[in-house]
């Protein structure tokens, strides 16, 4: 593992400890991960909704949107994008939401990210209120992929854990995007929505 992907990981980790969370992690090989704890909420939602946070995709956003909901599996999956942002070597961030509603159980990078192979990171709070995230490019001569027109990132997997409504917001002071260089790279709004689940 070379020098700057191993700062970023421990980046990462520091998000993690500040948001006081049990994590998964690929191991920095295949571009996904998962927290590998089994869903024992006993709850079986009938239906998951997601409505996004209103402007997404302009140039300097990062945002979630819809990707697929499985209701077999009592898991939604959102799509992190980014658009007009130069270079991306690694996002992380932290997400504010209601764990008695959903729970971040998994990530995988999205194949502009793991081209060359990504580093997947995911992990959901402890005090419940939130997790945190990050996707990283594997190795340094893999480069920053740009995101100048709408890029997906990757996607991230929560488990519904009760009937609710919650909203995903990003916690902006612990939120990145870095180059390949591990310079902080400016992002103008990260954009969140809103969980339904009943």
């Amino acid at each position: 593992m070379d020098k700057r992907l191993r700062i970023l990981l421990a980046l990462l980790a520091l998000i993690f400890c500040f948001a006081g969370c049990k994590s998964g992690s690929d191991g920095g090989r295949g571009g996904s991960a998962s927290d590998d704890d089994d869903d024992d909420s006993g709850f079986d939602a009938t239906s998951i909704e997601f409505t996004p946070e209103a402007g997404g995709g302009a140039a300097g956003d990062v945002w979630l949107e819809l990707d697929e909901v499985d209701l077999e599996s009592n898991t939604v999956r959102l799509a992190v994008w980014a658009r007009g942002i130069p270079t991306i070597f690694g996002l992380a961030g932290e997400l504010m939401y209601d764990t008695g509603v959903v729970s971040l159980h998994a990530g995988e990078a999205a194949p502009a990210m793991s081209a060359g192979g990504a580093s997947v990171i995911v992990g959901t709070g402890d005090r419940g209120a939130g997790g945190a995230f990050g996707f990283a490019r594997e190795r340094a001569q893999s480069g920053s992929i740009p995101a100048t027109d709408a890029t997906q990132i990757g996607t991230l997997e929560f488990r519904a854990t009760g009937a609710g409504e919650t909203e995903i917001a990003f916690n902006e002071e612990r939120s990145h995007v870095l180059d390949d260089g591990l310079d902080a790279v400016a992002v103008t709004r990260w954009l969140g929505g809103t969980v339904v689940v009943e």
